[in-house]
């Protein structure tokens, strides 16, 4: 809620250019690609339950006690240096505006901290609170708290995206927030169509566009298989775990990886990236399994699950992440059968003591 007091006295480096000229130099490098589906009228093969609108939450489920105490500082440092870099970006040039929250009662000194940064918050409209994490903004509730939702940067950038966002411009919104406009095509289509926690559909458009990463893609089963590129990876955003502010289009989006790279490198600058920033780094690595049944998704990695309000579904989905961190690398990591866990040292029949012992027992009667 509301932003991080940055240092106004500190010289920091200007980006030549910001995320959105970047782009506009080869915009036929990002132009998203939708995927080839049985009926060519269906946005996905996604089956929506227009019936479910889950409520917010989002709860972390560890494998032991001792994983917990271990990653979860680490989790909330990352989670933390992220949520700093989202006004960072703005300040070093990397982008021109970002969108937040302010309750009232922070309005005055949040605007005057903007004010020593050069910055404005202009509220766009009024949103009811909630706890965990939300997809969309729930409405204000008579006698409920609420916050302000808005947008910060300088004031000729506020104002354009409050015109664009006024107007429904979505591709001017998409520009000044510096997302890749194939992510600002993709997400204005399928969100729109329901698919408010659109990872199954960004599993789709990766298909499409680099079939050679997949495993596994079958739409009947409902289950696919592929290696993501980890940047790209909004699966745990819920918890804070993203290097990038936006949600990509596919799993494999190469601009994603673009936009990351400049984030770690004001991370870096900031002091933001080790001991914090790369624990995300590392996270979004391993093997992750995200899947959706009922408007409940449940993501699973080798030390916690999360589970979360998401896309309402009558079947469940399944998206299996190969990471390029084995689970066995990974420390606390539970041992199971199935993905995403370290494989489980099964002993064979043969070598049990119970048939050992038979086995000697049946041989020295052959004797």
């Amino acid at each position: 809620m509301g932003i991080s007091v940055e240092p106004v006295d500190k010289e920091r480096k200007k980006f030549d250019k910001t995320l959105d000229e970047v782009f506009a130099e080869e915009p036929e490098s990002y132009v998203y690609k939708r995927p080839e589906l049985p009926d060519k009228n269906r946005v996905s093969s996604m089956v929506l339950n227009r019936k479910l609108n889950p409520f917010p939450f989002a709860r972390i489920l560890w494998v032991t006690e001792e994983a917990r105490n271990y990653w979860l500082p680490k989790i909330e440092a990352a989670s933390n240096a992220f949520h700093r870099l989202e006004s960072l970006t703005v300040l070093y040039g990397v982008r021109r505006v970002f969108t937040t929250h302010f309750r009232p009662e922070e309005l005055v000194s949040g605007f005057s901290t903007l004010d020593r940064m050069g910055l404005v918050f202009y509220p766009l409209h009024q949103v009811g609170s909630y706890q965990g994490f939300a997809h969309y903004h729930p409405p204000v509730e008579p006698g409920k708290p609420w916050t302000y939702y808005g947008v910060v940067g300088k004031l000729e950038d506020a104002r354009a995206f409050a015109e664009a966002t006024r107007t429904g411009d979505h591709e001017t919104m998409g520009e000044l927030l510096g997302y890749p406009p194939c992510c600002t095509e993709a997400f204005n289509l399928v969100w729109r169509s329901g698919y408010i926690d659109p990872i199954w559909q960004a599993g789709e458009a990766s298909y499409a566009e680099s079939p050679e990463s997949f495993e596994l893609y079958d739409l009947d089963s409902r289950i696919m298989r592929l290696k993501p590129i980890p940047e790209s990876l909004a699966v745990l955003r819920y918890i804070g775990i993203r290097m990038v502010s936006h949600i990509p289009h596919s799993l494999t989006c190469r601009a994603s990886l673009k936009v990351a790279e400049f984030f770690r490198e004001v991370a870096k600058e900031e002091g933001l990236y080790y001991g914090a920033l790369e624990y995300s780094d590392e996270i979004l690595r391993w093997n992750i399994e995200w899947s959706v049944l009922h408007g409940i998704a449940e993501v699973k990695t080798p030390v916690f699950k999360v589970s979360t309000n998401s896309t309402p579904t009558y079947q469940k989905y399944t998206v299996q992440l190969v990471g390029e961190i084995p689970p066995e690398e990974v420390k606390y990591s539970a041992s199971a059968l199935v993905f995403p866990y370290t494989p489980s040292k099964v002993r064979k029949l043969t070598e049990h003591p119970a048939f050992l012992k038979f086995e000697e027992v049946v041989g020295g009667e052959g004797d």
